[in-house]
């Protein structure tokens, strides 16, 4: 199934039209435009998992809650052979 082509699938709430008109508008934009877009999506993904991973653990600071988000995106073996220590958590 193509990333666009997710006619009945339940987690999909874009009806037929909306999702042309997203594709139609897609296609018009350069890649420049394409990098923006999907360059600031990628940074409010990357906020909003600070914000879920501060309210669950809130007496992390800000180094330890990135830590624990790149821990998250990489995974935690990965993360610890690029920063080349084990974690304490």
């Amino acid at each position: 199934m193509r990333a666009h082509d997710r006619r009945g699938d339940p987690r999909d709430d874009t009806s037929d039209w909306a999702r042309e008109l997203q594709f139609a508008h897609w296609r018009t934009l350069d890649s420049v435009s394409k990098l923006r877009i999907v360059s600031e999506q990628s940074l409010a993904l990357h906020r909003l998992s600070l914000v879920g991973l501060a309210a669950r653990y809130p007496e992390d600071r800000p180094e330890e809650l990135a830590m624990k988000a790149h821990a998250l995106r990489l995974g935690r073996d990965v993360l610890e052979r690029c920063i080349g220590r084990r974690l304490a958590w």
